[in-house]
């Protein structure tokens, strides 16, 4: 762990984190995040942008 945090000079909980997920997921790529989707599609966003 040291020598990762070293090379890339992150800090220790980014390196704790990322370790964590690789041992959890086989990859070191994060979870997408859930939650609401958008409100407003991007023409309809457009759109508003327009009017206002």
């Amino acid at each position: 762990m040291r020598r990762i945090r070293v090379m890339g000079c992150t800090s220790k909980t980014a390196v704790y984190n990322t370790l964590k997920c690789v041992h959890q997921t086989g990859s070191s790529t994060p979870k997408k995040q859930t939650g609401c989707p958008p409100l407003l599609n991007t023409p309809s966003q457009q759109e508003l942008k327009a009017f206002v």
